[in-house]
């Protein structure tokens, strides 16, 4: 693919978490653009469901943590081997972008102080 220098010099901010799909994306747009990547820090999963008793009541939340440990977890795992030939299959480079290219920040939500 003929990518020209004009569009190579633009410049493009990747806000994700760690994991293969934030690596495939970056090795995507990285071909196209100077990529630069910010990754969060995931929040711990106490406050996570402390925050969201308080929004959305204990009920929800029980409701949503069953989804995930019976629906979510047993789809992710039985997904796995086909996950696996996608890559094989579109030569998807799950390498992590290279350190120079990456910041974690606790959340881009948050001002620095």
């Amino acid at each position: 693919m003929n990518i020209s220098a004009s569009m190579r010099d633009r410049k493009l901010v990747l806000i994700a978490r760690a994991g293969d799909s934030t690596s495939i994306l970056y090795n995507a747009l990285s071909k196209f653009y100077d990529t630069h990547v910010f990754l969060e820090e995931p929040p711990s999963a106490t406050a996570l469901m402390r925050s969201r008793v308080r929004r959305l009541g204990a009920f929800r939340v029980v409701g949503q943590v069953l989804f995930q440990v019976l629906v979510a977890l047993p789809l992710s795992r039985a997904s796995r081997g086909r996950r696996r030939a996608i890559i094989q299959e579109f030569n998807v480079s799950v390498e992590p972008p290279p350190q120079e290219k990456v910041d974690t920040v606790l959340s881009v939500n948050y001002k620095a102080s």
